[in-house]
């Protein structure tokens, strides 16, 4: 949030789950991003923010990765906002640190196809 205020304009907030703040500021916002894990396997019916507080023009980015659609996702979907899960940037951190940690070179593919396997045995 810090280098998108600071290096692009001031226009990210941090904002509590379940805060009474958010449906206000959701009204002015372009982009939810849900970090919260809220949602994820083993809780598939929870979400952060509910359907009421969305609205088509909202870009929504649920870093949760399993599953790869949760309820904010499905939710934001049907109402024809643009939706992103964190399967690419699960992946992505996956394979930037195994190359970090080992010195070798990054096994994307079989990485992405791994995890991939992963989330749909769940």
């Amino acid at each position: 949030m810090e280098d998108i205020n600071t290096k692009i304009r001031n226009c990210a907030v941090y904002v509590d789950s379940g805060s009474d703040d958010v449906p206000e500021l959701l009204r002015t916002s372009n982009v939810l991003i849900n970090a919260t894990g809220n949602g994820m396997y083993q809780d598939l019916e929870g979400t952060p923010v509910e359907k009421k507080y969305l609205f088509r023009d909202l870009f929504v980015c649920d870093i949760t990765y399993n599953p790869p659609k949760t309820r904010l996702l499905r939710d934001a979907e049907s109402l024809g906002c643009g939706i992103m899960n964190g399967v690419g940037m699960a992946i992505n951190q996956g394979i930037k640190g195994f190359s970090l940690m080992t010195g070798l070179p990054e096994p994307a593919e079989i990485m992405r196809k791994v995890m991939l396997e992963i989330i749909k045995a769940q």
